[in-house]
């Protein structure tokens, strides 16, 4: 669903007033900002603010040194399958509307003697509609989810070599934001956030994403246009609270989300449209993709969650 409101502390007045989507998995924008310029709709109960923009930097961290790892990628090939959405969309450009980048942090010790070793590298990458191995720009032997340096360090390096008008953010790992554990469990004292770390036993909390956001806005100029926790129990308050000043539109998971097949489809929606698009509409396309997915008469949903 959609909830907006110019104040963010008036959130929790209208969470339960305004329903306009509601999803299988529970796929939401949240507007953020007390004050954004642009253009905006009028939905008859709260105004939307949104800036169309011509190009796109989209920066996805795969924090993916844990179960999603070696448990789904080694039984369903999960993370192979959101690698290849991504170098689709990125194929299919053909009028230079978006650069997708990624931060790589894979299972590369066999941390647990489960008796796997990832076969990706962690690095930085930008895509090119190819094999994603080939789009390795900066390797590194070890990266910490769970660091903020680590994270800001990518974003500068986003940032300073890919610009656009419009910057989208999204972390895919496991979540525990409003829940004791993630899907895979906790780390003593860090039982609240995304980006759990098996190698640091290490996590980004709802803080330190909120530390991010800001960074970004700083580096960008602007706020960030749209922030996507792609994991489980990322849909609180708390969350919406730390990135409020920093970025406009929030896009997550209500709660719990099947992690197999369906991923970064709603991204297509960028190089299939003519002009500008607002982080609203790519939002909106997130949702509209995992209910064609999801809602689909019959369709088998595996049980890996994040």
């Amino acid at each position: 669903m959609f909830i907006g409101e110019k104040r963010m502390k008036k959130f929790v007045f209208v969470i339960s007033g305004i329903l306009v989507l509601s999803l299988l998995i529970g796929c939401e924008v949240l507007f953020l900002p007390e004050n954004n310029t642009g253009s905006d709709t009028d939905t008859g109960s709260v105004l939307y603010y949104s800036t169309p923009r011509e190009t796109w930097t989209v920066m996805v961290h795969f924090a993916v040194d844990n179960n999603i790892d070696y448990g789904m990628e080694r039984s369903r090939g999960t993370v192979t399958n959101y690698l290849d959405t991504l170098e689709r969309i990125e194929a299919a450009d053909i009028g230079n509307k978006i650069d997708i980048v990624v931060l790589m942090d894979c299972y590369n010790v066999d941390t647990y003697d489960v008796g796997y070793v990832s076969t990706f590298q962690d690095g930085y990458y930008h895509l090119s509609g190819g094999k994603f191995a080939d789009d390795l720009v900066t390797s590194f032997t070890e990266v910490n989810s769970g660091s903020l340096s680590a994270v800001n360090a990518f974003l500068d390096w986003a940032i300073t070599n890919y610009q656009s008008d419009g910057y989208m953010y999204s972390v895919f790992n496991h979540g525990s934001g409003f829940d004791d554990a993630s899907a895979e469990g906790t780390y003593p004292g860090l039982d609240r956030g995304i980006g759990f770390d098996d190698s640091h036993n290490d996590c980004l909390t709802h803080h330190e994403l909120g530390l991010a956001v800001a960074h970004l806005k700083a580096s960008i100029g602007h706020n960030l246009d749209l922030f996507h926790a792609f994991a489980c129990l990322m849909g609180g308050v708390e969350l919406a609270y730390e990135i409020r000043d920093n970025a406009d539109y929030l896009l997550f998971s209500e709660e719990l989300f099947p992690a197999y097949t369906w991923s970064y489809e709603g991204l297509s929606v960028i190089t299939d449209t003519s002009g500008g698009i607002t982080p609203l509409e790519i939002g909106t396309a997130f949702c509209d993709s995992a209910d064609a997915y999801y809602g689909a008469s019959g369709k088998n949903i595996p049980g890996d969650r994040t």
